[in-house]
């Protein structure tokens, strides 16, 4: 399929103005929006605390410290700020097949998934984005890391990964509801926790975690082998797979929509 590249600008154009009516309506509702961030926030604080006890009375935990595993959790909540502000529709694709809204979209002059990854600007990710920069900067300092073009690099690309491969993750969850006649499932939440597997070391998983969020799912290229190469951890050999894995998902979950919206005849309501 040739992508016609004045139709590609135009959404990209596009995009912005979607996510811009999306944040007005959540300022409408000012104390709703700063509840959110700050329960975002919250969440974050008590990951903190926890690492804070685990490590104690120990140096390090499957060779990680605490400040390199907190490197690695901000890496990781960097990313997820991304998915959670710009494609936090992707969450809706299930729910707009129930409601028979996908109709709408069909008929609209807008690329359909387009349309719906910025349907909804997602606050909690702005709360990711304010702790995720906090964690990295503070474990930065106390870990002795030298920000150079090879770390910033690894940094970068660390985040991008994780964010295309988190939202690939939940778009293909979402798309099974093409096949359940809208029928919404918990996939696309159970996607998610998975992904927060990638929070941590992939050492302190058994055998069948690590291999599920390393080549099933592939969580562990968006952030952990990254950050291991940041590190100079083992397993920053395979760090240069990771935009490999990121863009091999991608493509497989478009595949996947287009497959299911090639098949979408309605839900008949």
């Amino acid at each position: 399929m040739v992508v016609n590249t004045r139709q590609m600008w135009r959404h990209i154009k596009l995009y912005p103005r979607f996510l811009k009516q999306s944040l007005k309506a959540h300022m409408e509702y000012d104390i709703d929006f700063f509840m959110g961030v700050f329960a975002s926030i919250s969440g974050h604080l008590a990951a903190i605390f926890f690492l804070t006890v685990l490590y104690r009375n120990v140096p390090a935990i499957v060779g990680w410290t605490k400040w390199e595993v907190m490197l690695l959790y901000g890496l990781a909540i960097l990313s997820r700020s991304i998915a959670s502000t710009l494609f936090q529709g992707v969450w809706s694709i299930s729910g707009n097949i129930a409601r028979g809204e996908m109709d709408k979209l069909l008929v609209r002059p807008v690329w359909p998934l387009f349309h719906i990854l910025g349907s909804a600007f997602g606050v909690q990710g702005i709360g990711h984005f304010i702790s995720g920069s906090a964690m990295v900067i503070i474990a930065g300092l106390n870990s002795g890391l030298t920000w150079n073009a090879y770390s910033i690099g690894w940094f970068v690309l660390a985040i991008i990964s994780g964010c295309v491969v988190l939202i690939s993750a939940l778009l293909l969850a979402e798309c099974i509801s093409f096949w359940t006649g809208g029928q919404q499932t918990n996939l696309p939440y159970l996607a998610y926790q998975i992904g927060e597997l990638g929070r941590y070391p992939l050492e302190v998983y058994p055998l069948p975690i690590r291999s599920l969020v390393t080549w099933v799912i592939p969580f562990a290229f968006g952030t952990y082998f990254p950050t291991a190469a940041i590190l100079h951890k083992p397993g920053a050999q395979l760090a240069f797979l990771s935009p490999v894995m990121a863009i091999f998902v991608m493509i497989v979950a478009i595949a996947v929509w287009k497959v299911g919206l090639r098949g979408y005849t309605g839900t008949g309501s």
